[in-house]
């Protein structure tokens, strides 16, 4: 039979197995957090110097952007300056040639300065609409 002491302690609650459970219980809640916070942080880490390098290639297009909308404004200045002359010397070798009753394209680089006007005309016109969007990136 059991004496009075092992009945007392038999009716007495099992402490040390329930607190060494709620022990372990923590400590396996603490360890997987950990691990999931160790992950986390590499990732938001590995994120931020992504986004470090992104923003720096973004900087350097638009370093590079601005020079090449520098350089296209003062080119389609150039080309401007090109029509100008282009356009009046075609009207006068055109009129110069109905004068004297000639046909035009018998004049000695006529015809090749005529095409290169339209080309240069019809690139300055491309290039406009580059520079433009360039500047507003």
């Amino acid at each position: 039979m059991k004496s009075r002491l092992e009945k007392v302690y038999g009716k007495l609650p099992n402490q040390k197995v329930s607190l060494k459970k709620v022990e372990l219980s923590l400590i396996d809640d603490i360890s997987s957090l950990v691990t999931r916070g160790q992950i986390l942080f590499k990732n938001l880490n590995d994120g931020a110097q992504e986004s470090k390098v992104f923003f720096s290639e973004i900087e350097s297009i638009k370093q590079n952007g601005s020079a090449i909308e520098e350089r296209s404004r003062a080119s389609l200045s150039e080309a401007i300056d090109f029509d100008n002359e282009a356009n009046s010397l075609i009207n006068r070798t055109k009129q110069s040639a109905d004068d004297l009753g000639i046909d035009v394209s018998s004049i000695n680089g006529f015809e090749k300065l005529d095409e290169l006007w339209r080309d240069i005309e019809g690139d300055a016109s491309i290039l406009e609409e580059w520079a433009d969007e360039i500047k507003n990136l």
